[in-house]
């Protein structure tokens, strides 16, 4: 039987093949075909479509962090983890940070896990719960010209998760149809 311990570390060190530029260790743990939904919507690919948009994408990640982990194993050789994840990423020459709610499914074939799908979701700014909360309240106050969104309502700072993904807009991959 498969514990929380055993899933948490291969998330960390997919997370870590990302901080330390190691791309074809990340790529060795996603199943053959793999899927990443986030802001930038649905994407399908292999690892080696990975491979090839990490060795070109924009940000670097240089520190990550869980918490707030659980793993659930609805089948035997399905796991789920979640977690919330602070990140720190560099991209333009600048440090970005950030806070996500992830979650992960790994698959286990052959006996080794491989991660199969992942999500990630931008924690609200607090501020910005706050201000959402008063405009609800009163219809006037919908425009809200101060606050940074995406068309499709997602969180307008990118993800670090996104840009080391098949889905960043600095790659082949990437279909602004999506946004």
């Amino acid at each position: 039987m498969s514990s929380h311990t055993e899933i948490m570390k291969l998330e960390a060190e997919f997370w870590q093949a990302m901080a330390d530029q190691r791309p074809e260790q990340a790529a060795a743990l996603l199943a053959a075909e793999a899927v990443s939904v986030a802001m930038f919507g649905i994407h399908h690919f292999s690892p080696g479509e990975y491979l090839s948009m990490a060795q070109t994408g924009p940000a670097k990640l240089t520190f990550f962090e869980f918490s707030n982990e659980k793993v659930i194993f609805p089948i035997t050789d399905v796991a789920v983890a979640t977690d919330e994840v602070k990140q720190i990423f560099e991209m333009d020459g600048k440090s970005h940070e950030m806070i996500c709610f992830d979650t992960t499914t790994w698959v286990r074939n052959n006996g080794r896990w491989l991660a199969a799908a992942h999500t990630e979701t931008q924690k609200p700014n607090q501020a910005v719960r706050k201000h959402e909360k008063q405009a609800f309240r009163r219809p006037e106050t919908f425009a809200r010209p101060n606050l940074r969104r995406t068309r499709a309502g997602g969180c307008a700072e990118p993800s670090i998760a996104l840009l080391a993904s098949p889905i960043s807009p600095n790659n082949k991959f990437y279909n602004k149809s999506n946004i």
